[in-house]
């Protein structure tokens, strides 16, 4: 589980997930991007399982323009 935060150093405001404001969310562990795909409105943003090998996982949140 993991939530976004809107702040510095995991410390700020928690947001839901907003698919309009995302371009891309996905998890890459041992090389491999899989596109994560939350409903709008999910809190925690983050909610999957973990890969069952050992290995660094990472968390892409790319966010859109802001206008």
């Amino acid at each position: 589980m993991g939530d976004i935060k809107n702040g510095q150093e995991f410390v700020g405001n928690t947001l839901s997930f907003f698919d309009k404001s995302t371009e891309r969310y996905a998890m890459v562990a041992d090389g491999v991007s899989t596109p994560l795909k939350p409903r709008a409105g999910d809190r925690p943003a983050l909610n999957v399982a973990a890969p069952v090998d050992d290995g660094l996982v990472v968390v892409v949140h790319e966010t859109t323009p802001s206008s």
